[in-house]
Formats: structure tokens, sequence, C-alpha cells
């Protein structure tokens, strides 16, 4: 028979030099987090992933809705527009027209649905990124002149 060991905090932060803003398993959330959503810090395959959502011009709705998400899980993210507004695109780590889009979590991701009354046009300088919101024309909240 054998003895059971009590856990150490080494067990799960690998060595004394790991704190709590550290990321012993590199997965992109801290130990602390890890710790507070019960994954095991030093397993990056234990992760859970946040995604933020936001809107203009209507809501979205995420299936399965949860507070975080295992490693690999897909999502569906549907946005509805209020009228008089349409779905125009999705922009932030997810860039696209399509409508719903599914999304496969293997990091935090931050996604805003845009709809208005108005087309929506992406411009791109050289020096420019496609999930920058000051790159859409015209700019979430200005009125169609």
């Amino acid at each position: 028979m054998g003895t059971a060991l009590p856990i150490r905090g080494t067990d799960y932060f690998g060595n004394l030099s790991q704190t709590a803003t550290g990321d012993f398993d590199h997965d992109g959330v801290s130990n602390l987090q890890e710790f507070l959503d019960g994954t095991n810090p030093a397993d990056k395959n234990s992760v859970r992933f946040r995604l933020s959502i936001s809107s203009f011009g209507g809501y979205v709705t995420a299936s399965p809705t949860r507070l975080s998400y295992t490693n690999g899980e897909a999502v569906t993210l549907t946005a509805t527009p209020t009228p008089p507004n349409s779905f125009r695109a999705w922009a932030g780590d997810v860039i696209s027209t399509t409508n719903p889009i599914v999304i496969t979590m293997t990091s935090n991701k931050t996604v805003l649905a845009l709809a208005g009354p108005f087309p929506i046009t992406w411009t791109n300088s050289a020096s420019g990124a496609w999930e920058v919101a000051s790159q859409l024309e015209p700019q979430p909240g200005a009125q169609p002149g």
C-alpha cells in the first residue's frame, strides 16, 4: 500500500519562482486565473478561455453560453440587428461578413458585431489593420451624411 502525499504549491506552479501573475505552462492565462478557474496552471491542456462579445446596432447570442470555454471548444455567434439596422460584419479577433459564425476557442477572444442602416466598408492603408475599428468607414456611431 502506498502512502498518500499532500499536494504542494510547487505541484501546480512547477517551482517556487513562479508567481500568481506568471504563466508556468505558457498558455496565455495567468497562474492565478487558472487557479480561480479550477484548472491546473502547469497543464496547458486544462486552460479555459474567455470570450468578450460587443455589438453595435443589435445584439449577439452565443451558443453555448459560458463564462469560459475549454481549449478547442466551438462557439456559435449569431448577430441580430435591431430595426432599421442590417448585419454588416464581425470585427476584432474574427473578421467576417458571414452571420452566424462558428469560432474555435484556442485563446481569449474579443468579437464585435456591427450592424447599421447603411453599408460599412473596410478601409486599409498599407499600415492599417483589418481588425481595428478605426479602419471602418463610417465610424461606429457616425450618422450617414
